[in-house]
């Protein structure tokens, strides 16, 4: 499956990148552009260094559905959100998962973070009430 980068002004593709087995659902852009975070619906993330096309680092984020993905603040980590109720924080430079947060009782359905310093995770599911 596939993503594509446009430029929103000449309205030109500037890459398509295939890399995923399954649909392409969250994506996320590292603050300064230059790494796109991906995830997929059999729970793959990607990242990817935009400047190259190249991929970085992959790992498998979650047991079926990677829903949601969210670069930090500190741009080195990277936060997922999946069907298995988590929220996982991987660590770009370690190349592991380095916190999981038992976040909701459905699937994680959006993640943000306060931008200042990162010290605040906000996420959405489907938990009801």
């Amino acid at each position: 499956m596939t993503w594509r980068l446009w430029d929103i002004e000449t309205k030109k593709e500037l890459c398509c990148q295939e890399g995923h087995i399954a649909a392409v659902y969250p994506l996320s852009f590292q603050n300064d552009g230059a790494l796109l975070a991906s995830g997929d619906l059999n729970g793959v993330a990607n990242v990817w260094d935009l400047r190259s096309g190249k991929l970085l680092v992959n790992f498998v984020a979650h047991r079926r559905q990677c829903i949601a993905i969210k670069f930090l603040p500190n741009s080195y980590q990277v936060a997922t959100g999946g069907d298995d109720n988590q929220i996982k924080i991987w660590d770009l430079r370690k190349k592991k998962c380095v916190h999981i947060v038992p976040a909701h009782f459905k699937l994680i359905s959006s993640i943000s973070f306060e931008q200042e310093e990162g010290k605040y995770m906000v996420s959405t599911s489907y938990d009801g009430k």
